[in-house]
């Protein structure tokens, strides 16, 4: 007597595109989770700065080759902040003095189109 395997291939081919569909949905579910993790972790770290201890922690930080490049570029300015007998021993080629104590009275004095840079060493 000849034994037939005809009821199990029809039943492997009932349960392959269920199979399949659950793998897509999963895939799909998986690429998502990725997504979305990596999205959080990118405007995590575009909007921290790392706490190194400095003071105002919040206030955005540039290097000197980004500053340089502003400044050289003229979409910057740079500002020192110390006192003028100071600025007056030395100071940036081209920088303004606004002793940090009257800083804020003298705002409307600064470009609002500039990037307004800092500095007080």
């Amino acid at each position: 007597m000849r034994t037939s395997n005809r009821p199990k291939i029809k039943e492997t081919k009932k349960r392959f595109p269920f199979t399949l569909l659950l793998s897509g949905i999963g895939l799909i579910l998986i690429g998502f989770l990725m997504w979305l993790a990596l999205d959080n972790s990118n405007k995590q770290a575009v909007n921290s700065t790392p706490d190194l201890g400095l003071p105002f922690p919040n206030i955005q930080r540039v290097s000197l080759d980004e500053a340089k490049r502003a400044f050289d570029s003229q979409s910057a300015i740079f500002v020192d902040v110390r006192d003028s007998n100071s600025y007056a021993q030395q100071h940036i080629k081209g920088a303004i003095n606004i002793p940090l104590g009257v800083f804020e009275s003298h705002l409307d004095e600064l470009p609002k189109d500039r990037w307004i840079i800092l500095y007080c060493t």
